[in-house]
């Protein structure tokens, strides 16, 4: 009993483990403000480029941690729908939104200086763009005036349901074998 209680507890449910993101900004030779980040899914391999959230994977938290190396104080905006904006690839996003992928105005989404956190709904198979957005200390380089800083990596949804064509092939596969076992019941009861 205590072991089951053990394992129970354990389980999440409805959600996946957490994708940890970690953003750092800095100013190159030019004085220019830069961004890198890398990323990893629930304690997995660290990973560079886009995130990928596979297929069939559940509502999951992005957690966006937040390095300032600029001494510019850049803090992630108090409102995780300002401190995040999300359109579907090519487009980058120019205005606040969340493509209807992700759930930016209630719990577990939330925002502090250098934490983000914003819930991946995972609704469908895409390709997205979004913008990490701070505040910061006014400032000039070669993007513009400052604030806002904006970075703009990408993510690949893969959708919390599998494809139809994975769903029609595995239905196919039982509605043949229902069909094979009624055609070998119906030849031994004729015998």
């Amino acid at each position: 009993m205590a072991t089951q209680l053990a394992e129970a507890s354990k389980v999440k449910t409805n959600s996946s483990p957490d994708i940890q993101v970690r953003v750092k900004a800095f100013k190159d030779a030019t004085g220019t403000v830069q961004f890198d980040y890398d990323w990893n899914f629930a304690g997995g391999p660290t990973k560079t480029g886009k995130i990928d959230v596979a297929e069939g994977t559940p509502p999951t938290d992005i957690k966006f941690h937040f390095r300032d190396e600029t001494n510019l104080g850049l803090k992630f905006y108090p409102a995780p729908a300002d401190a995040f904006w999300v359109d579907f690839d090519p487009n980058c996003p120019t205005a606040a939104g969340d493509a209807g992928e992700f759930d930016l105005k209630s719990p577990p989404s939330s925002s502090s200086n250098n934490l983000l956190t914003v819930r991946d709904l995972n609704k469908s198979a895409c390709n997205l763009k979004y913008a990490l957005r701070f505040d910061g200390k006014p400032y000039d380089d070669a993007n513009g005036h400052h604030p806002p800083f904006m970075y703009d990596p990408d993510l690949k949804n893969g959708g919390n349901t599998r494809s139809v064509t994975s769903f029609t092939s595995t239905a196919v596969v039982g509605v043949a074998t229902i069909a094979i076992v009624a055609i070998v019941a119906i030849v031994w009861l004729a015998r």
